[in-house]
């Protein structure tokens, strides 16, 4: 039977640049929605109900390889968890379901609140980590990359002090993050379709030096 998928085909990806997280053993996004009942006297006996806010998160645990290799690319090592919690500084993440031509993502932002670490004599150190929703859960099968440092990553260099960035890249896409020295930032603003192009705002501007990294896709 074909399109069944195993465990390994669902990767976390997290940080600044997306990389998977070395010696995953699992990996759980949970999504959950609030109920508002909405029944009115006289409406009858039958109960009903819209939708209220929803709420997700990720949960991740394995063994720890620091350097380990995947696909490729060099993985996150597991323990820079812990030290993003004790910052306090929020990440993006991002689940990739691999299936060949038809890859699909759900991403969004979060923070760690959890990040434990556990080692017995003789047995391998293992992880387990909480992300917890900051805002929207994003949904696609099509990120786009202006780079071939990462899937759906623009990487700038603000030489100039500068307030904005426009590319047709951007065209009629959706923002997921901006990170200005790997700290990710909600100072700008974005219009999609602005002059042929998608146009990014900073407030404030973006002084010059800074390295400014984009996750996008279209949806």
């Amino acid at each position: 039977m074909s399109g069944i998928l195993n465990g390994k085909d669902l990767v976390l990806y997290i940080g600044k640049d997306l990389r998977p997280i070395g010696c995953e053993a699992t990996c759980t996004l949970s999504m959950q929605r609030q109920e508002i009942i909405t029944t009115t006297k006289g409406s009858g006996a039958a109960t009903n109900r819209e939708y209220g806010s929803y709420d997700w998160q990720i949960t991740s645990n394995g063994v720890i390889f620091i350097n380990d290799s995947f696909s490729g690319s060099v993985t996150i090592d597991p323990t820079e968890m812990g030290d993003i919690l004790l910052k306090g500084l929020k990440v993006c993440a991002k689940m990739k379901i691999e299936n060949g031509a038809t890859d699909k993502y759900y991403f969004g932002n979060g923070i760690i609140t959890s990040a434990e670490y556990a080692g017995t004599a003789g047995q391998h150190v293992t992880y387990s980590i909480t992300i917890k929703a900051d805002g929207k859960l994003y949904r696609s099968s099509n990120l786009i990359s202006e780079t071939s440092f990462s899937e759906g990553i623009i990487i700038l260099s603000s030489t100039t002090y500068g307030a904005g960035y426009s590319s047709i890249s951007l065209l009629n896409n959706t923002i997921v993050a901006i990170f200005v020295d790997d700290i990710l930032t909600t100072d700008y603003t974005f219009n999609p379709a602005s002059a042929g192009s998608g146009v990014i705002d900073f407030v404030p501007d973006i002084a010059s030096g800074k390295t400014i990294e984009i996750i996008h896709y279209i949806g």
